[in-house]
């Protein structure tokens, strides 16, 4: 017994010191140039399902998209991830901790950092804290609170007086049904406290994933901009696919269409993933648009 409890402190401190040290390092990133910020913290296995298939999220991806799902598995997760803009030539930076190894309360931390560059772009940070609670095996439930401080930096756009873009603290909700198993629907919201800003759209919408034999991923998400000052409410819909090759190798696809950017997104990815680690990349590209392109890659190391 005292072995046992020897060992989970082991793995607990592993992990807490990974992840200070990967906070340790954003920093030095941020000297240099990083990514436009999305609407949310991404993850590569999210960016290569197109809106991220968020019924289907799970650990650190499941932080990024779906707090509900945060008690899917009883998982202790880091990940660190690095994304690149080769149109404006920016680099970014995303850490993500996760720890549902309890029965009740799974809890989870992400922190970015983005530093903008040229005429109209931006940088700054957001960091997030995570809960999700299981309501039996069929039903769970998330919140997320999010602080946000991005600025514009460089020559500000013609009209604009400001160089801010967005500060304050806003809050997501989610929850998950499973009715079948490996079928889960999602209800979204995120976003709820309006900041009023691009980088923060207030949306709700809903998601549905369905996974065969732990091998076959297939899903959607439909994401409404409820915004202040939008007109309408434009719709984020996407979907995308998952399969797991060899037991090792995750190969994936997926599609977005952005009606608020009148954008079509193609996404793709593939990894490695085993019982210590898990390495992602992931691609998204407008290919009709705006023609914007974003790659990522992260790195997950399972301490349990």
């Amino acid at each position: 017994m005292a072995s046992a409890v020897t060992q989970k402190q082991y793995r607990t401190a592993l992990g807490s010191l990974t992840f200070a040290l990967v906070l340790l390092g954003l920093p030095a990133l941020s000297a240099a140039q990083t990514f436009d910020a999305a609407d949310t913290t991404e993850s590569a296995r999210g960016l290569a399902m197109g809106t991220g298939v968020r019924s289907s999220a799970a650990g650190t991806s499941a932080l990024a998209y779906n707090a509900a799902n945060l008690s899917l598995a009883h998982i202790y997760h880091i990940e660190s991830g690095v994304a690149y803009d080769p149109g404006a030539g920016r680099f970014g930076l995303i850490a993500g901790i996760v720890d549902s190894t309890t029965d009740s309360v799974a809890a989870g931390l992400s922190f970015r950092t983005l530093v903008g560059g040229g005429t109209g772009g931006y940088g700054g940070y957001d960091g997030r804290v995570s809960l999700g609670m299981a309501l039996g095996e069929a039903l769970s439930i998330g919140l997320s609170g999010r602080y946000v401080d991005f600025t514009r930096s460089g020559q500000l756009p013609s009209g604009v007086s400001s160089d801010r873009v967005a500060r304050g603290f806003t809050l997501d909700a989610s929850l998950r049904v499973s009715p079948a198993p490996g079928f889960h629907l999602s209800a979204l919201g995120l976003n709820l406290i309006d900041l009023e800003s691009g980088v923060a759209p207030v949306q709700a919408g809903g998601s549905a994933s369905y996974t065969a034999g732990g091998v076959f991923t297939i899903g959607g998400d439909v994401l409404v901009n409820l915004s202040r000052g939008i007109d309408g409410a434009p719709l984020l819909v996407g979907g995308g696919l998952e399969w797991l090759t060899g037991g090792r190798v995750p190969l994936r696809a997926g599609y977005v269409y952005d009606e608020l950017r009148a954008t079509h997104v193609f996404t793709a990815g593939l990894g490695y993933v085993d019982q210590s680690v898990g390495v992602d990349l992931a691609l998204r590209q407008d290919i009709a648009g705006q023609n914007d392109t974003l790659m990522m890659a992260s790195f997950r190391y399972f301490v349990r």
